[in-house]
């Protein structure tokens, strides 16, 4: 039997130079060899051209056709884009124009500044496929951190669709990581009019910039003054993004904003104190506390909130800071102090759960069911049962008209003392009885079911 001689396949660029040499079955076609290229070149078959002489080969025809006496064809190889650009042109139908830009995707710098405008007037497509797979295309065409890609690319962090936005958002955590250029392209869109681009910037910002990065701090912090509240807003949520933890200068520049006149703003400062500033630290409890003898009721409530983020747990200046708000003449801040002692007291405190108990005589609902669960949380058994001193006062809620607080005093009572407690016991039965003796069963059946719980987990 003959032995297999192979075909070899010689290919050169059309200056001359070889470029490749490839090993083919005598019975292998062109179509075999596109393949081949486009395996070993990464070049898609869509863009070579391949001329042997001066002619151009079917894909169906032989190579042994045109063998030369030592078995070798040279084949040149062209690199053309005229098939591309015909399905990206105005008439091309969907499927043709996504499968041209990663076809291009595929291709990369190879392409050429004719190809890069091709994609790049793709980003202004009517359909947001053809937007999106636009957006990778010229990215995998780009030299890594070219700054109109990363300008191009940046602007469809403004697009309409969200996929777009996705994409833009994915290229550029991959291609500009770090890159000047897109830092600052993705902190102009912090004061876009657009909520949907603000946030996408602030996601973008993340991706790009690194922990600590200083030009994106020094380009985000201004814009904690701007007029926008929703710019002030989104510079808050970029620096925590980007600021390291513990940076002096920002967190006492966005403790700044606990005065803001926009609920939102305040917010989104309580919440980011957490991320931004260490817990405990006590420069950023100063701050916050500072806020507590604010002249606007809204700074107060915000700056409690805030605190209850930032203190140490049984951090006594937090403590000593926050019961004066107790008797404050706005109840929104008198329920997030019971809230916030709530969170930095340390269960079994008992001067905190003896003022607790006093602000279960407050005129707002709210500040009594606060009181209630602050009362539950530090007095509770695992606390030594700090709370049973109380049961008195917690078991006069039992008897109020208000369902909501009956409730949470029966969860309370069951919180704070132990199994058998007479006291407790004898409380919560009178309740039920006086629910039987008003016919109450149907309409206050989940007031009648929280009793019931509570007395089985009191049961000797």
């Amino acid at each position: 039997m003959a032995a297999f001689v192979p075909l070899r396949a010689l290919l050169q660029s059309i200056s001359g130079e070889v470029l490749l040499e490839v090993s083919v079955h005598r019975q292998s076609v062109m179509g075999d060899l596109r393949k081949k290229v486009l395996d070993l070149c990464k070049i898609p078959c869509e863009c070579q051209r391949l001329l042997v002489g001066c002619a151009e080969p079917d894909d169906r025809e032989e190579l042994a056709a045109y063998a030369d006496s030592s078995d070798a064809v040279m084949v040149t190889i062209i690199v053309s884009l005229h098939q591309v650009m015909r399905a990206l042109g105005g008439n091309a139908d969907l499927k043709g124009q996504l499968e041209a830009l990663k076809t291009l995707a595929l291709l990369g710098p190879r392409g050429g500044e004719s190809a890069n405008a091709a994609v790049s007037a793709s980003l202004e497509d009517e359909d947001e496929q053809v937007r999106s797979a636009a957006v990778q295309a010229l990215i995998a065409m780009a030299e890594k951190g070219d700054e109109c890609t990363i300008a191009a690319v940046s602007r469809c962090l403004e697009d309409k669709d969200w996929r777009v936005r996705q994409s833009a958002l994915e290229a550029l955590a991959g291609f500009a990581r770090g890159n000047t250029c897109a830092i600052k392209e993705i902190s102009l869109r912090l004061k876009h009019d657009s909520e949907r681009v603000r946030s996408a910037a602030v996601v973008a910002l993340k991706s790009v910039a690194k922990p600590g990065d200083t030009y994106a701090i020094t380009l985000v912090t201004p814009f904690l003054q701007h007029s926008d509240s929703n710019v002030r807003r989104a510079a808050v949520e970029a620096l925590c993004a980007v600021v390291e933890k513990g940076d002096p200068a920002i967190v006492s520049a966005v403790c700044q904003l606990l005065e803001d006149e926009d609920f939102n703003v305040r917010r989104v400062v309580s919440l980011a104190l957490s991320k931004i500033a260490w817990k405990g630290e006590e420069h950023v409890v100063s701050e916050v506390c500072a806020r507590l003898r604010h002249a606007q009721d809204y700074v107060r409530k915000q700056a409690l909130e805030a605190l209850g983020r930032v203190a140490a747990t049984g951090d006594t200046t937090s403590i000593s800071a926050v019961i004066p708000c107790l008797e404050d003449e706005s109840w929104t801040v008198r329920h997030a102090a019971l809230q916030t002692l709530g969170i930095i007291a340390e269960p079994g405190y008992k001067q905190v759960i003896s003022l607790a108990v006093q602000r279960l005589q407050d005129d707002f609902p709210l500040v009594r069911y606060a009181a209630l669960e602050t009362i539950g949380v530090l007095g509770d058994v695992q606390a030594g049962a700090a709370g049973s001193h109380f049961v008195p006062e917690v078991g006069t809620c039992l008897k109020e008209e208000d369902a909501y607080l009956q409730r949470l005093a029966a969860d309370t009572l069951a919180a704070i003392t132990t199994r058998g407690d007479k006291r407790a016991i004898s409380a919560i039965d009178a309740a039920v009885a006086n629910l039987d003796t008003q016919r109450m069963e149907d309409r206050l059946w989940m007031v009648r079911a929280a009793f019931i719980n509570a007395l089985t987990k009191l049961a000797p």
